[in-house]
């Protein structure tokens, strides 16, 4: 199964937190945020994804395809020059 990319924005009380979740769907996406809080022990007031992988311009695509194609669900990181990796799977 191919794997979608989401922006990740947190609210919490004190801060926004921002990053990126692979998975299958948003449903799935929804639910390992709420996971990974509860297993932090932290609370989020809300929290948004927006599908990104379709819109990411061609210069920012390095790596982004084979992390895709892997099919394993978790957080992921963009950088310069390395490009999309996956941070921490599910």
């Amino acid at each position: 199964m191919r794997m979608k990319l989401y922006a990740l924005e947190i609210e919490r009380s004190e801060i926004t937190v921002s990053g990126y979740v692979v998975a299958g769907s948003e449903k799935r996406a929804a639910i390992m945020v709420i996971d990974h809080d509860l297993a932090l022990g932290k609370q989020h007031e809300s929290f948004s994804l927006e599908r990104i992988d379709l819109k990411i311009p061609q210069g920012r695509r390095k790596g982004l395809e084979e992390m895709l194609a892997a099919g394993s669900s978790g957080f992921a990181r963009y950088s310069e020059p390395a490009g999309w990796s996956a941070s921490m799977r599910w």
